[in-house]
């Protein structure tokens, strides 16, 4: 079994291992040229090693067993010190012929330095953005994620290596087509299904529970965790279209709610596509979008070349949600909608939060908005079919499941508990 790994014990090392060389390489030309040309040295080894970083996708994706962190420190240390090398061993005549040039032209020693201040701040269009009572992590999880990787229509899906599997899922690789007499279940959610590490998840533990009672449900059943972390229902709703004909889905969760509750800083999910960070979709070159999108250079280029777009008031933008509740029940009904007409029985599932209700509406962030949402998600799965039947919990829904492939019969659900989640109407 494949045992997880510690990206950062992994990394630093090899970056300690860069600076070591960077300063090690400065120090000898300093000694063996002057403070002058140490300094340009420094200057050319930043310049270097940051442009690299901008042009380098730095998402670990494994590539025969390495990651690309690794090759990338490889390269700048080998890079380094092939400058340090040469700068060491130019003779003085030479060196101080370019100290007196450069000395004698004061703009171009500024540009230098313009430029290296510019092209080492490279992380600048990267960093999370912050508010007074929000905080909005979706560039962050764009661009400087190692388990997640950027996606022109997602925003950000998940890295197709451990924990994850080469399907994006948490869990084991599914078969396509699905194989009969198999009943498979996806979970799709957040960072609460997603989960801390396998098999601590609750797709997992659900997993765990069906198979304690194999004899009782009589076929092979399988959980799937769809969970990707700061996941909004938009993304979900996009991503269950992208999948559902592909997996063929008997049953599926749905448990969103919080991020979509989240403040937006500048535009909400659905105009975040748009926006001059993502640069718009084109499906018909979606692909080359998709890799291109791994490089930051893009998304600083992006950055800095994107067309100035009117200023939104503080007060407004500290009030957009990522998913406004009127959105949020749109995305509920059409993730419904989406399921039955590929055969597959939806279940809405309540986003569980550790405070009690009444404490969460005292909060004075957005997170008093959050039981609101749990209160669509209810409404979302009550009324409209005569036939649906009450659940406990998503076992529940899952052995109804198997009691109507057994009969031949359609199935229908009903709203559980707040902690297993309410079963979707059907839509009339």
């Amino acid at each position: 079994m494949e045992q997880a790994r510690d990206p950062l014990n992994a990394i630093v090392p090899q970056y300690l291992a860069l600076a070591a060389v960077l300063v090690g390489g400065t120090l000898l030309a300093r000694r063996r040229h002057g403070t002058a040309w140490a300094l340009v040295v420094c200057g050319i080894d930043v310049a270097l090693v940051a442009t690299a970083a901008i042009a380098f996708p730095v998402w670990a994706t494994w590539q025969a067993g390495v990651p690309l962190a690794t090759l990338f420190a490889a390269g700048s240390i080998a890079l380094v010190a092939g400058v340090g090398a040469v700068a060491v061993a130019l003779p003085n005549a030479r060196v101080d012929g370019l100290v007196k040039a450069l000395r004698r032209r004061p703009r171009a020693q500024n540009a230098a330095l313009v430029g290296i201040a510019v092209i080492a701040a490279y992380f600048v269009p990267l960093e999370t953005r912050i508010g007074l009572t929000t905080e909005d992590w979706r560039r962050a999880h764009v661009a400087d994620d190692d388990l997640r990787e950027p996606d022109p229509v997602l925003f950000w899906r998940p890295v197709a290596h451990y924990p994850f599997n080469a399907q994006g899922f948490k869990s084991r690789l599914m078969t396509v087509p699905k194989p009969p007499g198999t009943l498979r279940v996806i979970c799709y959610g957040d960072s609460n299904t997603d989960g801390p590490s396998l098999g601590r998840s609750w797709p997992a533990r659900l997993q765990t529970v069906i198979d304690a009672r194999a004899e009782h449900v009589g076929r092979h059943v399988e959980v799937v965790n769809g969970g990707v972390v700061g996941y909004s229902s938009y993304q979900g709703l996009l991503r269950f279209r992208e999948e559902v004909a592909r997996y063929e889905p008997d049953v599926v969760l749905f448990s969103f709610g919080w991020n979509d509750a989240a403040r937006a800083i500048d535009v909400p999910d659905k105009d975040f596509a748009r926006s001059g960070f993502m640069g718009g979709i084109d499906r018909r070159t979606l692909f080359v979008q998709r890799v291109l999108l791994k490089y930051r250079l893009l998304l600083v280029a992006r950055h800095y070349l994107q067309r100035a777009t009117p200023p939104v008031a503080a007060s407004a933008a500290a009030d957009v949600p990522r998913v406004g509740l009127a959105d949020f029940a749109a995305n509920l009904r059409e993730f419904v909608a989406t399921a039955r007409r590929r055969g597959s029985v939806p279940v809405l599932m309540t986003r569980p939060h550790r405070a009690a209700r009444d404490q969460m509406r005292d909060d004075p962030t957005w997170r008093r908005d959050v039981p609101r949402y749990a209160d669509e998600t209810r409404r979302g799965g009550r009324g409209g079919d005569r036939r649906r039947a009450r659940v406990r919990g998503t076992s529940g829904a899952v052995r109804r499941r198997v009691s109507s492939h057994r009969r031949g019969a359609p199935s229908a659900s009903r709203a559980g508990r707040d902690t297993a989640g309410a079963a979707a109407r059907p839509l009339e």
